[in-house]
């Protein structure tokens, strides 16, 4: 019996059924105002932490990862199980959206609060409070991708994901430094705090106009 050959897709295949699906553009808005977000916050928060509360390089540095990054690690756990749970009680993976919409939304005033408190115990809090409610929103960015997504284009999907935000977000330090000399860093994080809220308006788009139509025109091709 001879073995059919199985037709590779090519680049541009790729890029056009990447953008040819609102929902997949919409994720990547939000992916890259979630970079852009971070990158900022991971450049500027140690020297901000040092000035404000007059610490050491080492401890500011400290202060500004581990609180984050410790309720992050549970968070992404956390909101992993939560989401495949949910998901069951839809008839597609559409309720992942809504606690990637919660954490958003919970997310943003802690990055704004970032920026004006002046204990450093409250904001470790604020810190904390930030690494668990990203990770609710992280947690499911590229499940819902693959749900609008032929599996013969994971791979090409998720490298356009990456490309684009990290290719935005590496303007975060430079925008957020020239904020910093004009206006002081606290209103930095402020701007911060609408960019990471921007990203709550496309899932909200997504999970009211697109998603559904989106999964079922992909399932009716397969």
């Amino acid at each position: 019996v001879p073995v059919q050959k199985i037709e590779q897709p090519s680049f541009r295949d790729g890029l056009s059924a990447f953008f040819r699906v609102p929902t997949a553009i919409c994720m990547l808005v939000a992916y890259t105002c979630g970079i852009f977000t971070i990158t900022g916050y991971l450049t500027w928060m140690p020297k901000y932490i040092k000035e404000t509360f007059d610490l050491t390089t080492a401890s500011a540095g400290f202060h500004s990862m581990f609180w984050m990054n410790i309720t992050a690690f549970a968070g992404i756990i956390i909101g992993g199980i939560i989401a495949d749970r949910i998901v069951i009680r839809s008839k597609n993976g559409a309720n992942r959206l809504w606690l990637q919409i919660t954490g958003i939304l919970l997310a943003t005033p802690c990055i704004a609060l970032m920026g004006v408190s002046q204990n450093l115990a409250v904001l470790c809090v604020i810190l904390a409070g930030f690494g668990l409610f990203r990770s609710l929103f992280e947690c499911s960015t590229y499940p819902v991708l693959y749900d609008v997504i032929s599996s013969r284009y994971y791979s090409l999907s998720s490298a356009i994901m990456i490309l684009f935000g990290f290719s935005i977000g590496a303007l975060a330090p430079w925008i957020l430094g020239m904020i910093g000399d004009s206006m002081g860093l606290s209103k930095g994080f402020i701007v911060l705090s609408i960019v990471w809220a921007c990203a709550s308006i496309a899932l909200i788009l997504v999970r009211l106009k697109f998603y559904n139509k989106d999964v079922l025109k992909l399932n009716s091709q397969s």
